[in-house]
């Protein structure tokens, strides 16, 4: 269901910017931008690419699911060929994050 969708994404979200925030301090970025500061995060840090990769993913499967949630609200046929199915989550370890968008098999 569109709930449990959105659901599951907003608890990756959630466990994206968790893992985001062991190489970025967000409260002294809040601190910086207010005194219109730099703040020095190495991106090219494997792990800090992964977690900011995982967040693109997330973000993408967001908008992937509100677009298709948009266009079957909107659409005249009434079918639900556009139903998206999000999730198949698997996290191991460290090393591997994946998020799988699907058509759901109607």
């Amino acid at each position: 269901s569109m709930c449990n969708d959105a659901e599951q994404i907003i608890t990756l979200l959630s466990m994206s910017i968790i893992e985001l925030g062991r190489f970025i301090d967000f409260e002294d970025c809040r601190h910086a931008r207010e005194r219109n500061e730099d703040i020095l995060v190495d991106w090219d840090q494997s792990n800090c690419r992964k977690a900011v990769k995982h967040l693109v993913l997330v973000i993408e499967a967001a908008l992937l699911l509100g677009a298709r949630s948009e266009r079957k609200r909107t659409s005249i046929s009434g079918t639900d060929h556009d139903d998206l199915s999000v999730m198949e989550q698997s996290i191991e370890g460290d090393d591997d994050f994946e998020v799988e968008i699907y058509e759901k098999e109607t």
